[in-house]
């Protein structure tokens, strides 16, 4: 099975620099926008726990696939890497939008 994309791997690296980012201002914001966007943030926190566990899996899978190579695994490694990227296009979408929210007069 082929390794995650580099595309798919830039992505992540980008959505967890936006993730660290909004986080600090989540901190810094007033509390009448953390209830605003809480909800929100708790449940892209909850995806982004799933996509971290999806990856884990895959390298498990990896491992063991190494063993005995299979053809159906390509299969499986090529629809959860799909299945990831449609994942963190979303987050990155409301990312974008929890970070509208939170604009700051700078």
């Amino acid at each position: 099975m082929s390794e995650i994309s580099d595309a798919t791997r830039q992505l992540i690296e980008a959505l967890k620099t936006e993730r660290d980012d909004l986080k600090v201002r989540m901190h810094l914001a007033s509390m009448e926008a953390k209830e605003e966007i809480g909800e929100d943030w708790n449940k892209l926190e909850q995806r982004w726990a799933r996509l971290k566990a999806n990856y884990r899996r895959l390298g498990y899978k990896l491992e063991d696939a190494l063993e005995d190579i299979d053809a159906s695994l390509e299969d499986i490694g090529e629809d959860l890497t799909d299945s990831s990227e449609k994942i963190l296009q979303d987050i990155r979408n409301r990312y974008q939008s929890i970070r509208a929210k939170l604009k700051f007069d700078d």
